[in-house]
């Protein structure tokens, strides 16, 4: 799959109109967002690296987070075939998604402060 956009190849000194299959930026973005989410859940279900005393609905809440990464891509990736616009808007609010602390992020940042 190719994620479509309009992009200047620079030779008319503008948008051509035409589109470019990103392949590099959307293979990027989807095998980082599935490399960090198995890496995820190998810590926190097969190698139990997480501490014992960690609400489980806690670790699955941040699994949740990270598996809706490589899906909404690959959303965006199916929008770019049906509206440019949709698709960029998706790809300008996936990263805004994880400056918002997960629940379990803000646990652990609350114990750090706590242990001061």
């Amino acid at each position: 799959m190719a994620c479509f956009y309009p992009v200047s190849d620079g030779s008319d000194g503008g948008f051509s109109g035409r589109t470019n299959r990103g392949y590099g930026l959307r293979h990027c973005l989807d095998s980082g967002g599935v490399s960090f989410t198995c890496m995820r859940y190998y810590a926190f279900y097969l190698a139990k690296l997480v501490d014992e005393r960690i609400d489980r609905r806690l670790l699955n809440s941040a699994m949740l987070k990270s598996i809706l990464n490589p899906i909404l891509h690959c959303i965006a990736v199916l929008l770019a075939l049906i509206d440019t616009r949709l698709a960029i808007a998706l790809y300008i609010v996936l990263p805004l998604m994880f400056f918002i602390p997960s629940k379990l992020e803000r646990y652990v940042h609350s114990g750090e402060t706590e242990g001061r």
